[in-house]
């Protein structure tokens, strides 16, 4: 995943970002939207094919991918407020994921998607949570504080 995430952000930076986007975000938007197919082939090419997973577009919820915390204990999070939501809020009241929390891979994040990349965050969908009624939510958490596991 750390070679996908190294090469996907360097290609958008280098050559499918505009140097000051908002200077026309018309053409912004066109060469993110560019990027897209090309990001999907990386997916597939640098993560699922060598590691014989399916082989879905990025962006997509990955059922084979887990998002695990790469320290014992509790991981921050931002939650959606709305359940099923990829967009919007990001403040429900519960802040922290538990060890017994699940969590899928979607995608790598970050707040203004025609400016510079950095992936700080992850997306992932809360898959299981016992005792916790959040399952379903999708949360952003940092890439720095987690690992990615298959997940059969």
């Amino acid at each position: 995943m750390d070679r996908f995430l190294t090469c996907s952000r360097e290609l958008f930076n280098t050559y499918f970002r505009q140097p000051d986007p908002w200077s026309d975000p018309h053409r912004a938007w066109h060469l993110r939207d560019r990027f897209e197919p090309v990001r999907s082939a990386l997916f597939r090419g640098l993560v699922a094919e060598p590691h014989g997973l399916q082989p879905l577009d990025y962006g997509q919820l990955h059922p084979q991918i887990s998002v695990v915390a790469r320290q014992a204990g509790e991981l921050p999070v931002l939650l959606n407020r709305e359940s099923g939501a990829t967009a919007g809020y990001w403040d429900a009241p519960v802040n922290r994921l538990t060890p017994e929390a699940q969590l899928r891979f979607v995608s790598f994040f970050d707040w203004a998607e025609i400016e510079r990349a950095d992936y700080r965050f992850v997306m992932a969908k809360v898959v299981a949570w016992p005792g916790v009624d959040l399952a379903g939510r999708f949360g952003l958490v940092e890439t720095k504080d987690v690992t990615f596991e298959r997940a059969d």
